[in-house]
């Protein structure tokens, strides 16, 4: 019950500053998911050092809407 309350509390302190830009490594994420599947790992050769797993995550999750405030959710779900 601990870890679902504490969960909960994380879920809402980080929707506090949902009307912020996409900055650093957020945009940078963004940008690489935009492209088309196939180009995603050269743009992340290109502009990021991460792993692409993130990329491809959040490629699939813009398919179902690339709405701002939806993208930001699966910064906050993964985040945690």
């Amino acid at each position: 019950m601990i870890i679902f309350m504490l969960f909960v509390l994380a879920i809402f302190l980080r929707s506090l500053n949902l009307t912020r830009s996409f900055f650093g490594d957020e945009a940078i994420t963004l940008l690489s998911a935009s492209a088309n599947f196939h180009d995603i790992i050269p743009s992340l050769v290109k502009y990021d050092a991460h792993p692409p797993l993130t990329a491809f995550l959040l490629h699939f999750w813009m398919q179902i809407s690339q709405n701002e405030l939806f993208i930001r959710y699966y910064f906050i779900l993964f985040g945690i």
